[in-house]
């Protein structure tokens, strides 16, 4: 296993020596399929391992506040280790926890060059934080002013703060805010249909995020959030769909299926006005998997 420089140092951080830094830059620009070009950019410009999402980053929201932020999502995570990198410069590993006691420049005696630790916001070059192990990261791109966020509970905590952090989904092709169908489209990529494997909290944390943060035309991206929560949920979620039902908007509220909410509170019975679970759950999967 190829490694960092023996530990962190009196800097907070290990430079990467050359096997290492070659080694991660092979997975990501061969294994990933990164392109780096300011003049022609390539649509994807980057392949990431599902789940994964695409953010515009917003310039006003730059600043130590967004790094700040945004490392404190990878220690809640519980990430002990990151790879920092950054294009053509020196690249690193360090630990997140110890973020702001990292010395970010000085100068290498040794090298006779100055060192900087990169900013997570893309101020000016191609920076990316990723886990060892390969299993979250974010990916900034700077003349597009985009991330690329992959791993599912890094995706979580991305969401929740997304205002906070001045960040609204698009998508790679366009660099456009997604519409309604692209975010149903989005959301259907992310989570698939296999119930066992989609984390019901997850879905519900979705769903909370849109009762405050409600943008107008996404009642389509809130049917399919409410559908997922009707596969996978029990009586316990049933307020909560009728929160959605009753409380954003006329248009919303016709979407969402009343059926969903009886069969949840009826123990998923068929009675003489709910059809059974079974049956809804495989209606609401056949309707958005011939969509897709």
């Amino acid at each position: 296993m190829l490694m960092a420089m023996n530990g962190h140092g009196k800097y907070g951080y290990t430079v990467m020596n050359k096997e290492l830094e070659d080694s991660v830059w092979d997975k990501i620009c061969n294994g990933f399929k990164f392109v780096p070009d300011h003049k022609d950019v390539p649509y994807p410009w980057i392949e990431l391992p599902a789940p994964f999402k695409i953010y515009q980053l917003d310039f006003s929201a730059a600043g130590a506040h967004w790094d700040r932020l945004m490392n404190s999502l990878f220690v809640q995570i519980g990430s002990s280790e990151l790879y920092a990198l950054d294009w053509q410069h020196d690249c690193f590993v360090f630990p997140p926890r110890d973020y702001w006691k990292l010395v970010k420049e000085y100068h290498d005696e040794g090298r006779n060059c100055n060192v900087y630790f990169p900013h997570y916001y893309p101020d000016g070059d191609y920076c990316f934080f990723v886990d060892p192990k390969w299993k979250y990261g974010i990916f900034g791109h700077p003349w597009l002013m985009q991330i690329a966020v992959f791993g599912e509970e890094l995706i979580g905590f991305v969401d929740v703060h997304a205002k906070m952090l001045g960040l609204t989904q698009t998508s790679f092709a366009t660099g456009q805010k997604l519409t309604n169908e692209q975010r149903a489209k989005a959301l259907i990529d992310e989570l698939g249909f296999d119930f066992d494997k989609i984390d019901k909290d997850r879905v519900r944390q979705l769903i909370e995020i849109e009762l405050s943060e409600y943008q107008e035309g996404s009642s389509e991206y809130i049917r399919l959030l409410c559908g997922y929560l009707f596969c996978l949920g029990d009586r316990s979620d049933s307020e909560l769909l009728k929160k959605v039902k009753h409380s954003i908007s006329f248009d919303v509220g016709c979407m969402i299926d009343q059926e969903w909410i009886d069969s949840l509170e009826n123990g998923g019975n068929q009675d003489s006005n709910v059809r059974s679970r079974e049956t809804l759950i495989s209606d609401f999967v056949r309707y958005y998997a011939v969509k897709e």
